[in-house]
């Protein structure tokens, strides 16, 4: 199994010392191992093909971690270039859908989930389109209009992906917090 690791790093002047407050810390990446479960559950249909694991190399400046995600079921020919996998791919795909620019795993022109979020400001989503080129417009109460993956239109939706985003990205609501990026 090869594991595919990022980096995730929570910077601002409250961090800049190296330390940041543990229960804030903890809640926030709890939540985005439950996110990642979550989402590649939905994306796939399976439960449990992923294992999210912290990796300590703690960097001053900035409050960074390493997280693996290990794909459980992975018996691929270690010789194919990670990117080709289906541990790299799934995890380029899940990512890219959720938002997170790791690598270029950006969607293509699109929104991920946390872009989405962002767009709602809060909004209900009213209507939901399947357009001609396949994605999926979405249409907010007040008439604003958002086109992206049909992929993204499902997981935007979901319970079990909002909360852990909302608890993931509670650092920013502090003070001196100011962004949470991936690397």
């Amino acid at each position: 199994m090869t594991p595919t690791h990022i980096r995730v790093v929570y910077a601002g002047p409250a961090v800049e010392d190296g330390e940041m407050d543990v229960s804030q810390f903890a809640s926030s990446l709890l939540a985005l191992g439950k996110l990642i479960e979550n989402a590649d559950a939905i994306r796939t249909g399976e439960t449990g093909r992923v294992k999210i694991r912290v990796q300590s190399d703690l960097k001053r400046g900035s409050f960074d971690v390493g997280i693996a995600v290990h794909w459980l079921d992975s018996l691929k020919d270690a010789t194919i270039a990670w990117a080709l996998t289906p541990e790299g791919a799934g995890t380029l795909a899940l990512l890219g859908f959720l938002g997170f620019n790791v690598k270029d795993t950006a969607l293509v022109g699109g929104k991920g989930v946390l872009q989405t979020v962002r767009w709602l400001r809060g909004r209900r989503i009213a209507q939901k389109t399947v357009l001609v080129d396949g994605n999926t417009e979405l249409i907010t109460d007040d008439g604003e209009r958002l086109a992206v993956d049909p992929m993204v239109a499902q997981l935007v939706d979901e319970p079990t992906i909002r909360q852990p985003l909302e608890k993931f990205t509670d650092p920013l609501r502090e003070e001196g917090v100011e962004e949470i990026r991936f690397e």
